[in-house]
């Protein structure tokens, strides 16, 4: 179903973009300025993110949620420019979490929620069809940084469970339609897609006896990555700066 949902906001877009082409070119809007936007998405987790397999390591357990994003773009004479963006993520985890136990005395990784901050920028393309309706393409890269109880440790000696924050390289895809009204306002739709591969890389010290008696420090290694992907379906408003 979800991939169907998809599909057809990507045709619409196409159609309701390129139906516009055969307007004359003196009814045609600025396209180049600075614009600021604010929007929010329903996020669609996808693959290993939106995993229920307690015996796998990779399940996220995700369930759909919501995403927040303000983005600012430098769009040049041409319909080209470049575009910076902060988006916070949040998904809560199914009850399916509740069954899955963590190493140690952490216990049971749900219930929970996957809290996920973007900071990212890239290329954009932004071309109006006539007086009203514009085509928004972003493609973007940068960081995550993501909260979830699947980066929990336990220190060995003192048995201290830390919340830990993960972190990693994030890649997106948007693409939107949106109408332009006096000139500067705009409202838009928009699809796009996300993946990130947040992780923790902490280490501890655990005091071991050999078999003679003797105590050992040894270094103890926890290493935790999961990929977070999702669809988000999503709207906007923005402003033109600009003549």
């Amino acid at each position: 179903m979800r991939k169907y949902t998809i599909l057809f906001i990507l045709l619409l877009i196409i159609h309701l973009a390129f139906g516009q082409e055969s307007q004359p070119a003196k009814e045609t809007v600025a396209n180049s300025g600075i614009w600021v936007e604010a929007g929010g998405a329903w996020s669609m987790p996808i693959g290993s993110y939106s995993g229920t397999d307690i015996e796998s390591d990779k399940s996220g357990f995700a369930e759909p949620g919501y995403a927040i994003l303000v983005s600012g773009s430098w769009i040049g004479a041409k319909s080209f420019g470049i575009f910076g963006r902060y988006m916070f993520q949040r998904n809560t985890m199914n009850s399916a979490s509740e069954k899955k136990y963590m190493s140690g005395d952490i216990g049971p990784l749900g219930p929970g929620n996957w809290t996920n901050h973007y900071l990212m920028v890239g290329p954009e393309f932004l071309h109006h069809f006539g007086r009203f309706v514009f085509i928004d393409v972003k493609a973007a890269i940068g960081l995550i940084l993501s909260s979830n109880p699947v980066y929990r440790t336990e220190d060995p000696v003192t048995l201290f469970v830390s919340n830990n924050t993960a972190t990693g390289f994030a890649f997106g895809i948007n693409a939107g339609v949106g109408y332009t009204f006096a000139g500067r306002f705009s409202v838009k739709l928009d699809v796009g897609y996300l993946t990130a591969a947040p992780g923790i890389s902490k280490q501890y010290l655990e005091t071991l006896t050999d078999s003679n008696g003797y105590q050992h420090i040894t270094p103890n290694e926890i290493d935790t990555k999961r990929t977070v992907s999702s669809f988000n379906l999503g709207a906007g408003v923005s402003y033109r700066f600009g003549k």
